[in-house]
């Protein structure tokens, strides 16, 4: 369902654009109604929304390019334990201009600081 709302929020944001209304804005927007925390002035270029969105931050200026995954939650340690931790959560946060490139998974705990 996710998807689909960014697929309708893409096309729509390609449809105001003609009336000076910003597509950027549309879809950083959409990111923030969802959980994330989001800076100003970014450029994010695919659906970058993990199941846990409130576990992310992103800073001022940052692009992200396309196809870029982030995630906030692993089960795969489930293969390794014996009866303790299953999951593992943790918070994403991107640094102020940051470019993160294609292809690019950020994993749960990691932080990108500024200027990378």
């Amino acid at each position: 369902m996710k998807n689909i709302e960014y697929a309708l929020v893409k096309a729509f944001g390609k449809v105001i654009s003609v009336f000076g209304v910003s597509k950027k804005r549309l879809t950083t927007n959409w990111f923030r109604h969802h959980g994330m925390v989001i800076g100003d002035n970014c450029t994010i270029c695919c659906n970058i929304l993990p199941s846990e969105p409130y576990l992310v931050t992103i800073g001022n200026n940052v692009t992200i390019s396309s196809p870029v995954q982030l995630l906030t939650h692993d089960n795969t340690i489930i293969k390794m334990s014996r009866g303790g931790v299953t999951d593992t959560f943790g918070a994403i946060s991107i640094g102020d201009n940051c470019f993160v490139g294609a292809n690019t998974v950020i994993l749960p705990g990691v932080t990108l600081v500024d200027n990378i």
